[in-house]
């Protein structure tokens, strides 16, 4: 299920996928960022790019575009590309969530392991966003160490994959697991707490 909730008026708006709360997005204000690992990923975006540069990011998931956007007003002219595997959701934000008709951002509706097993080879990323969920997990597809080798394929040689988790820290055990699994691909892994206390119980972004 797809629901659009108006907060604020109509100023602001959430996107809910099944159960999930997916986006909050202030169409209007495009570098407007809500959610605090989307602004942890524009802090990162920035650090890798001190110089203002346009950017070229693949965004493994579209939600509602909310990070595509924001990267396209903070870094014009950008290359944005995005594999969303629902064409509704991408409708949805058309039609809800501001994104305009005419914009540089490029989406293509198809599963993200497919998307980069058909394009080996093609333009490299600075930034590659894994933002793909279905309710509060990550597709298992998504997560395993032939999947971190697609991605890191497609990466520049210096280039970032910036991944949202959501897990308990103190009782889960997806972290520690993707974790372990990235290293297999990538030498400098980091992990980085929403919270402002390790020790936060219950789920939270990573």
């Amino acid at each position: 299920s797809i629901q659009v909730i108006d907060y604020s008026g109509g100023q602001m708006k959430a996107l809910y996928l099944d159960n999930a709360y997916n986006a909050l997005v202030v169409p209007d204000e495009p570098a407007n960022l809500q959610f605090s690992y989307l602004k942890a990923f524009a802090d990162i975006a920035g650090y890798v790019n001190p110089g203002g540069l346009p950017l070229r990011t693949l965004h493994l998931g579209g939600g509602g575009y909310t990070f595509p956007r924001y990267l396209q007003a903070v870094y014009p002219g950008s290359a944005n590309d995005v594999v969303e595997i629902d064409p509704v959701v991408t409708q949805i934000a058309y039609e809800e969530l501001g994104l305009p008709r005419d914009t540089d951002i490029k989406t293509w509706n198809l599963d993200a392991r497919q998307f980069l097993i058909q394009h080996p080879g093609g333009s490299k990323y600075n930034l590659v966003i894994g933002d793909v969920f279905s309710n509060l997990s990550t597709p298992y597809h998504l997560t395993t160490r032939e999947f971190d080798e697609l991605v890191k394929n497609s990466l520049e040689p210096d280039g970032v994959y910036l991944v949202n988790i959501i897990d308990d820290y103190a009782q889960g055990r997806y972290t520690a697991s993707i974790v372990r699994t990235l290293r297999q691909t990538f030498k400098n892994v980091y992990l980085f707490s929403m919270q402002s206390d390790w020790n936060y119980g219950g789920l939270a972004n990573y």
